[in-house]
């Protein structure tokens, strides 16, 4: 007896390859390279310690079972941190030589470490990733993870700090950290405050784009008097500073400071000293829009020494 029987597909019958199919090879053909197939749950490790053992400093020490090496990868980026953020408020190290003179800060030696002790961890989750703990290959992993890490996060994060947090600056030969968070309206006379200097080409004098440094005279409405010797502020004597003018009178514009500039200045003797005092006075009264921020009074316990 013949019965009809209704076609179904068969569950094992594959699936017919998609039009897009063939754009994926190139990247299937590259993770089958790099066993990049593991990513999913590298060497046994969950999505979040996989994170973690790439962020976080040691960290990958702890999740292979390397507890004592992880203490000391911890121990040596706290230490390094540490030092590096306090070294940061000591005088620059200057050296000559080769008829050059060179500065460094040694505190930058501790940032160093610390991208490195954060390496040696992420080259770890490498090398149990793809299985490879031949030492040339664990030599490039380090230098791969070192580069990265110094060219998308630590140098990034240093860059946005001083940005936005706190910038340190070398006046004088000593470091002074300011903090970006303070507010023009915050300033009073008297305060000392970073602001930038525009680049400036007048006659026999050359200023360099930057940053200066300096206590605030004059606030927005004040009138200044200048004498021999001494100055005025609304009536109120000041002692006298270099290449201040000896004679006339100034009011402050509103949004603006009159900071007298400290700036070293060098062939003194090829330009006039009333050509000086012009330049200095221009100079003199800044725009609030320049701000930068207002130095720390103590940083890390250290009395901040102003100039």
């Amino acid at each position: 007896m013949k019965r009809d029987i209704p076609a179904t597909p068969s569950s094992y019958y594959p699936p017919r390859a998609r039009w897009y199919g063939r754009l994926r090879y190139p990247w299937i053909r590259f993770r089958s390279d790099l066993r990049l197939q593991r990513f999913s749950n590298p060497a046994g490790l969950t999505t979040w310690h996989f994170l973690l053992a790439l962020g976080v400093p040691g960290y990958a020490f702890f999740a292979f079972g390397r507890r004592r090496l992880g203490w000391l990868a911890l121990a040596v980026y706290a230490v390094a941190a540490a030092s590096f953020i306090m070294g940061l408020g000591f005088e620059t190290v200057r050296f000559s030589g080769a008829g050059s003179t060179f500065q460094f800060q040694p505190c930058f030696l501790a940032f160093g470490l610390m991208i490195a002790a954060h390496a040696t961890s992420v080259t770890l989750v490498f090398v149990h990733l793809l299985e490879d703990s031949r030492f040339g290959r664990q030599v490039f992993y380090g230098l791969l993870a070192t580069i990265f890490l110094s060219a998308f996060i630590y140098f990034p994060a240093l860059r946005y700090t001083e940005a936005h947090w706190l910038v340190p600056l070398q006046i004088h030969g000593r470091v002074v950290f300011v903090s970006r968070l303070a507010k023009p309206q915050s300033i009073r006379r008297g305060d000392w405050v970073a602001y930038t200097v525009a680049a400036r080409r007048g006659t026999g004098i050359w200023v360099n784009e930057g940053y200066a440094f300096g206590p605030v005279l004059g606030m927005p409405g004040d009138k200044l008097e200048f004498g021999e010797g001494a100055f005025a502020v609304n009536g109120r004597l000041q002692p006298s500073l270099t290449h201040l003018p000896t004679t006339g009178d100034l009011t402050v514009p509103q949004n603006h400071w009159f900071i007298w500039p400290d700036l070293g200045i060098t062939g003194h003797g090829m330009v006039r000293e009333d050509v000086i005092v012009e330049q200095l006075l221009s100079l003199a009264v800044v725009e609030q829009d320049a701000f930068v921020g207002q130095p720390f009074q103590r940083w890390f316990l250290r009395k901040q020494v102003l100039p």
